[in-house]
């Protein structure tokens, strides 16, 4: 893999992948409370389509916050797992109502998972549709699904990485252990207790395109 490859400043890479190599680096982008990350696949494999090389760049000027805050390992997590596909391999079979104010994810697992919920409404699960262009369409909705790590913002505090966001992992073809999920139950009532934006940091993340 040469230098360069998809974000300007990786590393080349020569050696094996076993089963997923992704470039992680720190470095300028465009000051604090801006793009965060630019994070996402950046190859992936001819049978199957899954990630075989990623790459997530940190924005230099919002590390030292999120470290400080506690939430640097939460958002570590969230773009690991854009680079594995979430919301960026999301085509008209797992989203449904795309560019729409109402989009729903339809995924038969993730989908099993939403309707487990004790307080969920409806038969698929709430998408964003607000946000920056890194956030609408590749996350769950904030005003509904709150601290959840796949929303498009981090909330002080926890953020589990529920049997939700797995699944949608597994409807993607990734191997998965659901049992591995963080404990996660919806507040109530949800979105009539907290704005759109809930209290948490909007994670702007410019989603990559991978090479195929």
């Amino acid at each position: 893999i040469p230098a360069d490859e998809c974000v300007e400043g990786t590393a080349s890479y020569s050696g094996p992948v076993d089963d997923l190599v992704i470039d992680a680096e720190v470095a300028p982008i465009d000051g604090s409370g801006g793009v965060l990350a630019p994070a996402g696949p950046c190859r992936v494999r001819l049978g199957g389509g899954l990630t075989s090389y990623g790459v997530i760049k940190f924005d230099s000027s919002d590390i030292a916050g999120l470290e400080s805050s506690g939430q640097l390992a939460d958002v570590i997590l969230h773009e690991m797992t854009h680079v594995l596909g979430f919301g960026i391999f999301w085509d008209s079979t797992l989203l449904a109502g795309d560019g729409t104010s109402d989009p729903r994810y339809v995924g038969p697992v993730a989908k099993g998972a939403w309707q487990a919920l004790p307080g969920s409404t409806g038969a698929v699960v709430p998408v964003e549709a607000g946000g920056g262009p890194g956030t609408a369409y590749a996350h769950w909705r904030e005003s509904v699904l709150d601290n959840e790590l796949m929303t498009g913002f981090i909330d002080p505090g926890s953020n589990p990485f529920s049997e939700l966001s797995i699944g949608a992992l597994a409807d993607l073809g990734c191997g998965v252990d659901l049992g591995a999920a963080d404990p996660f139950g919806l507040s109530a009532p949800f979105a009539a207790s907290r704005s759109w934006a809930g209290d948490g940091i909007e994670l702007v993340t410019e989603l990559l395109s991978p090479r195929r």
